[in-house]
């Protein structure tokens, strides 16, 4: 490796030089730099930062309002919801209504085609 061509050109390193070089009187003047730089007075040092409980009371009380929510709906489903005298009486028909009967005149009600979406179009 010492006789490649490219390491031929470059200058070689004497290691009783240093490369580096200090300035004629950096060290005679340097404490009194330092010094200088130095403030007389040291600065006064900003109150402890106090944290809010604000934000932390906030979140709890979200987090309390959800979990009750939770726990209420759990408790509505495991108890069947509504029972039958609190249910409208509409509604206890349609639930005693066979699913098969009406079912037909039901979906035939519901459908729209083509000609039925266009005359609501139109008609708007």
């Amino acid at each position: 490796m010492h006789n490649d061509p490219d390491t031929n050109s470059l200058p070689q390193w004497d290691d009783t030089q240093s490369p580096f070089r200090i300035p004629d009187g950096y060290f005679d003047t340097l404490t009194a730099r330092v010094m200088h730089n130095i403030p007389a007075e040291p600065a006064a040092q900003p109150a402890a930062a106090t944290r809010s409980m604000k934000p932390y009371l906030r979140w709890a009380a979200v987090s309390l309002a959800t979990i009750g929510i939770g726990v209420g709906v759990w408790l509505v489903a495991e108890k069947g919801g509504l029972n039958n005298a609190q249910r409208p009486a509409a509604e206890q028909a349609a639930a005693q209504m066979p699913a098969g009967d009406n079912l037909e005149q039901m979906a035939d009600y519901m459908m729209l085609d083509q000609e039925d979406f266009y005359a609501y179009l139109s008609a708007e």
